[in-house]
């Protein structure tokens, strides 16, 4: 008989997006997902590793960060047998969502044992480390404003071309601008800002409608010939649509990808049926996909995009923003205004965020981009920072990259990216992926 493993004696101090994920692996134990099971094994085990190695000042991104960092990490840091212990639960969990998954039932039961012991030696071990300043990353003042000037303009001295063969832009016409369609009035809103693009960008639209049961197909398939007639007789515009039963956290992104999608078009505040996808909800559709997303809250107010503002912050792969401003500034040439604040919680942000400033600075001055430099002194926030030069300038246009390993906390509590996308500006906002999410990230914990 398969050994079942007591979750309820993990320490309460745990992560609850540990607890949940390392209790979402018992459930699906228990009904034999074996795959699932070590999916959230490894889930919850990733974001306790991560949060014990984030007090050393170690910077990851991806679970896989977290993974090489724990074995490279010093004894005094992390021990040799809390290690061996990693090794033995992530070589087989980690691929857990693919056919590489072979463990028994009685090896995943373990597996989650050795999960729960690891967590629990983990909070252990965090106590010992909150009594030693030394291996502490350092902070900046407790927050306080620092000039940056002088390591900007040391940045920029060492500061390398961009390779701009890294961020072409496809010269393809026919990839379509997406928007989600549920007959709604911000459905409605949603598309006529795909309209107002498309008189620049020259792109289909492809209107994507998802119905619960596939009995409601012809009804809604009658319904939106006549919508794309009407469209195409008024604005003469290349339209198509397509009905499919489904739902919106796995349709979208899935239509978006196999479509090669320029982009996805989103209406957002909780009216009813699809659209109703406010804050965290709208993230969980955007993160699995490789288009970026414009989330909209009202229809728009110019037909022109002359005014973008970028939060520039300490993320690391920042530089990925680039492929999709070289787009608008194709079709628009906009004003770009690069958004910095001057207090960072550590030294590493500091560093981080001044990198990436002088790289995108830079990249704009190569590429003869218009743009402004803003930085907003004594505002910790980049996304209150972005919002207060938003409404200054009156942007149409918000971009941000989304966080690549959202942890399940993001998605209860609200991610930064959220404070964005439901600004009481109502800007429109550009969701830009770093790169797809791997499948054992907290994505998977949603389906």
């Amino acid at each position: 008989m398969t050994q079942q493993p007591d979750l309820s004696q993990v320490p309460p101090s745990v992560l609850p997006a540990t607890a949940i994920a390392l209790d979402s692996a018992q459930l699906l134990l228990e009904k034999g997902d074996l795959a699932g099971a070590g999916n959230r094994i490894f889930v919850g085990l990733m974001h306790q590793l991560t949060n014990h190695l984030s007090k050393f000042g170690y910077e990851m991104h991806l679970f896989e960060d977290v993974v090489a960092t724990a074995f490279i990490a010093p004894e005094n840091q992390l021990s040799g047998e809390l290690k061996e212990l990693i090794k033995k639960v992530t070589d087989h969990t980690q691929c857990a969502d693919s056919e590489n998954y072979v463990m028994s039932e009685d090896a995943t039961a373990n597996a989650l044992i050795a999960a729960k012991k690891i967590v629990a030696n983990l909070l252990t071990e965090t106590q010992l480390v909150q009594t030693s300043e030394a291996d502490m990353p350092q902070d900046t003042d407790d927050g306080e404003s620092v000039d940056t000037t002088a390591d900007i303009e040391a940045e920029e001295v060492g500061q390398i071309p961009a390779n701009l063969e890294e961020f072409e832009i496809s010269d393809k016409n026919d990839q379509p601008i997406i928007v989600p369609w549920d007959f709604t009035e911000l459905s409605g809103m949603a598309l006529k800002h795909a309209l107002e693009l498309t008189k620049e960008m020259k792109r289909p639209i492809l209107l994507l409608h998802i119905v619960k049961k596939n009995s409601e197909i012809p009804a809604a398939t009658k319904q939106l010939n006549q919508v794309v007639s009407k469209i195409q007789s008024d604005f003469g515009v290349t339209i198509s649509y397509i009905v499919k039963e489904g739902n919106i956290f796995t349709d979208i992104s899935e239509v978006a990808d196999s479509h090669e999608a320029e982009m996805v078009i989103m209406g957002t505040h909780g009216i009813k049926g699809m659209q109703k996808i406010t804050g965290s909800w709208a993230l969980k559709v955007i993160i699995d996909t490789k288009a970026p997303f414009i989330v909209i809250q009202e229809k728009p107010q110019d037909s022109k995009i002359d005014n973008v503002v970028i939060p520039i912050t300490h993320i690391r792969d920042l530089k990925k923003i680039l492929n999709e401003v070289r787009l608008l500034d194709k079709y628009f040439h906009p004003t770009f205004h690069l958004v910095r604040t001057d207090k960072f919680s550590t030294d590493t942000q500091k560093k981080q965020a001044i990198s990436n400033f002088v790289f995108v600075k830079s990249f704009m001055k190569q590429t003869n981009m218009k743009y402004t430099d803003n930085e907003m002194k004594g505002v910790k926030s980049y996304y209150d920072a972005a919002i207060m030069v938003a409404e200054k300038v009156k942007a149409d246009l918000i971009m941000v990259l989304t966080t690549k390993d959202i942890q399940l906390q993001d998605y209860m509590m609200g991610a930064e990216e959220q404070k964005i996308i439901v600004n009481a500006s109502k800007i429109p906002v550009m969701c830009i992926n770093p790169m797809q999410v791997h499948a054992y990230s907290v994505g998977a914990l949603m389906r």
